[in-house]
């Protein structure tokens, strides 16, 4: 990450330059572990939307009084 303006640094011993050099990877790193994360979480999202859906529609295929009714009992108080 290269922060507004690098004069900061300037004059800072080479010790710690090393420790803020080493600092600035952890947290491009980390950013993109996070990023990658959510992506994961979105895609997930997304499918499990995708499932309810599916469930949903059974549901009323079957004739069903309400479509929770097709849901695990895990899932009925979450149903949206």
């Amino acid at each position: 990450m290269s922060w507004p303006g690098e004069e900061w640094k300037v004059g800072l011993p080479s010790r710690a330059l090393r420790a803020i050099a080493e600092v600035e990877q952890r947290l491009e790193r980390l950013q993109k572990e996070r990023q990658q994360k959510q992506v994961q979480l979105d895609t997930l999202e997304a499918m499990m939307h995708k499932q309810r859906q599916k469930v949903i529609a059974g549901a009323v295929g079957q004739g069903a009084r309400t479509w929770q009714e097709h849901l695990p009992l895990a899932f009925r108080n979450q149903a949206v």
